[in-house]
């Protein structure tokens, strides 16, 4: 009886509101009667003069497209205007530019089409850096490397050091300018495009597309060198070796290259901050430097200790370059007499600047100055003639090293920014500097294979024919000790330590690192590594010319290296095969069999028929000297 009373009363009710406001009742619905524009009972915001139109929305439309732009690209585009809601978009094809331009395809490949966008926000430049990354990982089955996307959350550890930095106060190099999050967004997409979204004050500020403005030349040094960033930190006697993948690596220091070298003044690496030198002081400088270049004419390690007194007394220790000339001078001692001068005494040299208190105020940047000696410490561990120390303690001294010296820094020091240090740290992995290094490999490429050596012995191939390349060939027993021993753990840890650095950083490790690796995996016989680095390098290669490129230089090493295993695993998997994996002989046909120049194409026929000799009767070699015979 109570339900059916409520069910009467709520029925009055709605008839009562239908009366009152004009509804009708339906068993689910409820609507207004259709009344006039102008009725009185329609509320003003409901009333169609106060409803705004909606706008038209157009397809967005690009002026200025380079032509032949694939459609790929095009679809990016509208996806990055229409979708994401970016601005200003620009497009640059690489192709149109000068061949003499730096950024042309002709002097690299790595990028063909750069796209500059610009977003509203650093949030908005978030938001749409990670849904073009999802959008090209699901849609194009790629996973794109993004650079400068960083997410709003903080871990624990984060929050402690930035905490930690607010109680030590600014930095007195604290600066402001692009340390915010997300204005700057770099995507790398297949097929070489690359897309940069920025902020409308970072894109102001950083005016991206002069880079590749037709106008625009080389920045060379006064040497013709291309600038390179890192080489602000290097003395001009230091300068890199931009054809050899061990640049910066200098090679093994021994007692008898030091009677060679012609009497020269030395040049210390001063930072350009340094206070100027009095008379006096320039002086002394003199007087130290004549001491080095004298000693450096000896003969013999017996005057060691008289030059080492006469340097003692000259050295007064009131510049940063004294202490600079002072290493110099010390290090040449130990190389020379490691018994006069001990490993602990040079080290001391580098060490005792930091404790010198008149020295202070003459360089307004320490932390160049830490950088640089820590870089003389790397070169020091590795030119030691001393060969009871073996690569475990020399990472430990490193360490300790750069322990000690970090403590003056006057803000934070990011040595793996520096490639010179990635290739002097990996060195250190070793027993000893690789006897076979890049500069080795181009040199017998480029002397057509003249001087190649096969298991300790060197082919001296000159006023040969073309097409008898080892006839007459006199062989002379000139042994390389090839075999170095790797430090297994030390080798690992410095690995993925590098690895991890330059995947944060760059996302990849770079070309010439990988092959550092794999020069090192083949000299110390660790093949598991070599043949992983090998695919991987290949892998990278993007046309048939430098896996050609590639082969012959692989090829040329593990001659040198003489490991008869290697060469059949090279010559049997990767020179010809029945699947599509990538071979060479797939590969020399892509390229319409050409070689880069005569010089490549007759260092490997010399390789192939070296081999054939220095291995008769196997089915492998043959069928490759056989090919360097007829199409070669």
């Amino acid at each position: 009886m109570a339900s059916k009373a409520l069910l009467t009363k709520t029925l009055e009710r709605s008839s009562y509101l239908a009366a009152r406001f004009g509804l009708r009742y339906f068993s689910t619905t409820l609507r207004f009667h259709n009344k006039q524009q102008n009725d009185d009972s329609i509320p003003w915001y409901m009333r169609s003069e106060n409803t705004s139109q909606p706008e038209q929305i157009d397809e967005p439309l690009f002026e200025d497209l380079p032509e032949n732009l694939p459609n790929k690209v095009k679809d990016l585009l509208t996806l990055l205007v229409a979708k994401y809601g970016l601005s200003g978009v620009k497009v640059i094809d690489l192709a149109l530019l000068p061949t003499d331009h730096p950024k042309s395809l002709d002097r690299q490949s790595e990028e063909k089409i750069v796209v500059i966008a610009s977003g509203k926000s650093e949030k908005h430049i978030y938001k749409a850096s990670y849904d073009l990354k999802q959008h090209i990982k699901h849609d194009w089955g790629f996973q794109c490397a993004i650079e400068g996307m960083v997410t709003n959350s903080m871990s624990a550890v984060e929050r402690r050091r930035l905490a930690k930095r607010a109680r030590q106060g600014p930095p007195a190099t604290h600066n402001e300018f692009g340390i915010n999050p997300n204005t700057w967004v770099r995507c790398e997409l297949p097929d070489g495009v690359i897309v940069h979204m920025m902020s409308p004050e970072r894109r102001e500020a950083l005016d991206l597309e002069l880079m590749y403005d037709e106008s625009i030349k080389f920045n060379d040094d006064s040497n013709g060198n291309p600038y390179t960033p890192y080489n602000q930190y290097l003395s001009q006697n230091e300068k890199l070796d931009q054809s050899s993948i061990f640049y910066g690596l200098r090679r093994e220091f021994h007692t008898s290259s030091t009677t060679k070298k012609t009497k020269t003044t030395t040049t210390t690496t001063t930072t350009s901050s340094s206070s100027p030198s009095s008379p006096q002081q320039q002086s002394k400088s003199t007087t130290l430097d004549s001491v080095y270049n004298d000693f450096l004419q000896e003969h013999g390690d017996a005057s060691a200790d008289v030059y080492k007194a006469r340097f003692d007394k000259e050295f007064s220790g009131n510049t940063i370059d004294d202490f600079n000339r002072k290493f110099l001078f010390y290090k040449l001692l130990h190389l020379k007499s490691p018994t006069t001068t001990s490993l602990e005494d040079v080290t001391s040299t580098l060490l005792d600047k930091y404790s010198a208190v008149n020295i202070i105020s003459q360089s307004d940047d320490w932390n160049l100055e830490i950088v640089q000696d820590v870089i003389k410490y790397l070169e020091l561990l590795i030119d030691t003639p001393v060969t009871s120390i073996d690569s475990s303690t020399k990472l430990n001294l490193l360490s300790d090293f750069i322990g000690k010296v970090a403590m003056f820094a006057t803000d934070d020091i990011h040595l793996f920014a520096i490639d010179k240090f990635q290739v002097l740290l990996w060195a250190l992995t070793t027993n000893k500097v690789c006897p076979i290094t890049a500069a080795h490999v181009n040199s017998i490429i480029e002397s057509k294979g003249q001087t190649l050596r096969v298991g300790g012995s060197v082919a001296s191939i000159a006023n040969t024919p073309a097409g008898n390349t080892t006839a007459n060939a006199s062989v002379a027993t000139n042994s390389l000790d090839t075999r170095i021993i790797e430090n297994t753990q030390g080798a690992r840890d410095v690995r993925e330590l590098l690895r991890s650095v330059n995947y944060d950083k760059r996302g990849k490790m770079p070309l010439w690192l990988r092959e550092q690796m794999l020069f090192t995996y083949a000299q110390s016989r660790n093949w598991v590594y070599f043949w992983k680095e090998w695919r991987a390098i290949t892998q990278s290669l993007q046309s048939p010319s430098d896996f050609i490129n590639y082969f012959v230089k692989t090829l040329v090493l593990l001659v040198m290296v003489n490991d008869k295993t290697a060469l059949k695993e090279l010559l049997s998997t990767y020179w010809h095969r029945v699947d599509d994996g990538v071979c060479f002989i797939s590969e020399f046909e892509k390229n319409g069999k050409q070689f880069e120049d005569n010089n490549q194409r007759l260092a490997l026929k010399t390789a192939l028929l070296l081999l054939d000799e220095a291995y008769p009767g196997d089915l492998i070699f043959r069928n490759a000297q056989n090919f360097a015979s007829s199409n070669l």
